[in-house]
């Protein structure tokens, strides 16, 4: 996919600059929301918006993909979600969730911190934030969930 747009940069008291930007871009998970996430049952670099299917899934298969790998490759790995990853190795992380590749084997803690940026970078929160004001420190997590 491509893009072509013109920024206005306006001087005050001096004339107006035209810059043409554009560029080739790759589709990506990252930056997405859960909802579209969640409508093509298919990686985000295949898909096809004119051509999208009802909903299919009740949560984004990237986040199931890395949370399934975390869970079964290093639940019990001291400093899991606090240690860095590997930049290089987040990355190709990144181009399997978008391409739809398999996982090779990647350090755990690359996997944990691609799961924060990839929640992080989500267009929408996982949580709405008028959900979270009805949670407040000292609720039983797990029952509020429900």
């Amino acid at each position: 996919d491509a893009f072509e747009d013109i920024l206005i940069f306006k001087v005050e008291n001096g004339p107006d600059f035209f810059v043409t930007v554009s560029g080739d871009y790759l589709k990506s998970c990252f930056g997405s929301t859960v909802e579209y996430l969640c409508n093509i049952p298919y990686p985000v670099r295949f898909a096809n918006p004119s051509k999208e299917p009802p909903k299919v899934l009740s949560l984004p298969k990237e986040m199931w993909r890395i949370v399934d790998y975390v869970f079964k490759n290093g639940m019990d790995t001291p400093g899991l979600f606090i240690t860095t990853g590997n930049a290089q190795e987040i990355e190709r992380i990144r181009e399997c969730l978008d391409c739809g590749s398999e996982f090779s084997k990647f350090s755990i803690h690359s996997m944990a911190e691609a799961l924060i940026r990839f929640t992080e970078s989500l267009a929408d929160p996982i949580f709405p934030s008028q959900l979270c004001a009805q949670y407040s420190e000292g609720m039983n997590l797990t029952t509020w969930c429900m």
